[in-house]
């Protein structure tokens, strides 16, 4: 089954696990994810499936906008009425990173223009918002992982 995320667990998340259900049918029930939203302020999934051959196919969630969430995939046939899926969770720490880098600009300038006394709360501002950003991150990643299981497991 899919592992529970740790706190500050910084490694890809495997996922391994084998559905009760077609190759085919997994296909179709990834395939029903694309642009699907939990809430209306939560973004859509993107979903790219790729037919590699007859008994596998090649998967790819990530959300369409800010989060630097991915999830690549297999779907591999083990019977005609289960599969097999194997992939990885990620954040892309580059994106991650150059979002800090834009918020720092963004935030440098507010500094900037109020003056001193954002100037004074810059640091703590700056750190409990790297610090929210990487909690959602982690929430995505965790909702990703966990929108898989539910999807495929019956």
């Amino acid at each position: 089954m899919i592992p529970p995320i740790e706190k500050r667990q910084h490694r890809p998340v495997a996922i391994d696990f084998v559905a009760a259900y077609s190759l085919e049918d997994c296909a179709y029930r990834l395939g029903q994810l694309h642009d699907r939203r939990a809430l209306p302020f939560v973004p859509p999934v993107q979903v790219r499936l790729i037919c590699l051959d007859d008994n596998t196919w090649a998967f790819q969630l990530r959300e369409t906008q800010s989060a630097p969430v991915t999830i690549h995939g297999f779907l591999n046939r083990l019977h005609h009425d289960s599969t097999y899926i194997s992939g990885v969770a990620v954040i892309n720490r580059y994106r991650l990173y150059a979002d800090a880098v834009i918020g720092l600009a963004i935030i440098s300038g507010l500094a900037l223009i109020v003056g001193l006394v954002v100037a004074v709360l810059y640091v703590p501002i700056l750190l409990y918002l790297i610090q929210r950003y990487w909690r959602a991150s982690r929430a995505e990643l965790l909702r990703l992982t966990r929108l898989i299981g539910d999807v495929l497991v019956p």
